[in-house]
């Protein structure tokens, strides 16, 4: 075995992914939005790939070798309770909306904060179709014999689990992305599992994942039942190894809307693409600039990121079409964003002083999409910004 090195290999590298005989690898995204965030965010980066801007740090990362001892588990402080606006500045809302915050998954609700896990790695919150539970993302860390520049070497790898839980029971894994290689004893690597979004029927998740080939393919639309079992990849076609993100199931179970990146990795292109399951086809809507869409109740409206090169802003798309039929906000600095389940309001996160908090936008009552508040929910800066935010009925 080589002896320990200095650097941790950051993802996009050669070293992240594959042998000297494989491709670079898929394409991870190399900027982590948490450092976007950092850097007064959404301000030059915003210009780049989809990719790059709707990731964090992978849901998986790989440490360079060493000795092979496994990192302890950190010792959790409690949760620390979440700071919000004085009662008459803050949104009013019905429903609850899942987040993460500092590494655990939490729920808002009326003017109650609750944390909902205490694993401290735990990303991505998606709710059940009735409410009743949920999924997340939990980062697991084992030490194996994986690919590290060109050879097998006793390294760390930081892998995604997708974990399930009932509204008040323990968490169980659906998905472990873990994965055995040929070669030495031990070989391992993983998958990507990001981004999950639940069918209406709550039988199946579409995702972002490399799944089947983590060593030499893009991160693109798959699709996982949500009893677990094997990532399936959709086939659609992805541009200069770009991929796809940001998977949103659409009301009626037909369509997945997502962020198609027709980028060189360099200069962003992102498009909103939408997938038809029953026919497996894919089209494109509206022009690009577009990136990481939520489908109004109804079906007929998307909620969008619109990237130009300044920031990041809202911006509500028809979902047939793709022409603008509202841009929301103007500051550069508004991204994730997500009906509520009556359509009434649109929950979002917010940057400020390089840190995130939830905001929602209460809509004007005609179809127009014109907004009559915006308010905030948290006040703290603590929420992690590289997870989507989920929402669910009373």
């Amino acid at each position: 075995m080589q002896g320990a090195v200095t650097t941790r290999p950051q993802p996009g590298d050669r070293s992240f992914r594959g042998t000297s005989s494989a491709r670079s690898g898929p394409r991870v995204p190399r900027v982590a939005l948490a450092r976007l965030v950092a850097a007064v965010v959404l301000v030059g980066l915003v210009a780049g790939s989809a990719a790059l801007l709707r990731f964090a740090l992978p849901a998986g990362a790989v440490s360079g070798p060493g000795t092979g001892a496994t990192s302890p588990s950190p010792t959790l402080a409690p949760a620390q309770p979440v700071g919000a606006p004085a009662g008459s500045e803050r949104a009013q809302f019905a429903g609850t909306i899942l987040f993460a915050r500092e590494g655990r998954i939490w729920s808002v609700s009326a003017d109650a904060f609750r944390a909902v896990t205490n694993g401290g790695r735990d990303s991505w919150p998606v709710w059940s179709p009735d409410g009743r539970g949920m999924w997340f993302i939990r980062t697991r860390t084992e030490v194996a014999v994986a690919p590290y520049e060109g050879k097998f070497k006793k390294t760390t790898l930081d892998y995604p689990t997708l974990m399930s839980a009932a509204a008040d029971g323990a968490p169980r894994a659906v998905f472990n992305s873990l994965i055995d290689l040929p070669g030495p004893p031990n070989a391992k690597y993983f998958v990507q599992v990001v981004q999950p979004s639940i069918s209406p029927d709550g039988k199946m998740f579409a995702l972002a994942s490399d799944a089947a080939n983590p060593l030499a393919g893009d991160v693109t639309l798959s699709t996982l039942a949500s009893s677990g079992g094997r990532i399936r990849n959709l086939g659609v076609r992805s541009e200069r190894g770009t991929g796809h993100n940001d998977p949103a199931w659409s009301p009626d179970g037909r369509r997945i809307a997502f962020t198609y990146d027709a980028g060189d990795g360099r200069l962003g292109l992102p498009r909103i693409g939408v997938y038809v399951v029953a026919s497996r086809a894919m089209k494109l809507i509206g022009p690009s600039g577009f990136a990481n869409p939520s489908w109004s109740p109804d079906g007929r409206h998307l909620v969008v990121e619109r990237a130009d090169g300044k920031g990041r802003d809202l911006a509500v798309l028809d979902a047939t079409t793709g022409t603008v039929v509202r841009r929301l906000t103007t500051d550069g600095r508004s991204f994730a964003p997500t009906f509520s389940p009556d359509g009434s309001q649109i929950a979002y996160l917010h940057v400020e002083r390089a840190a995130a908090d939830i905001r929602i936008l209460t809509l004007v009552p005609d179809d127009t999409f014109g907004v009559s508040a915006d308010r905030p929910v948290t006040a703290d800066g603590h929420v992690d910004p590289d997870s989507g935010l989920s929402w669910a009925a009373p």
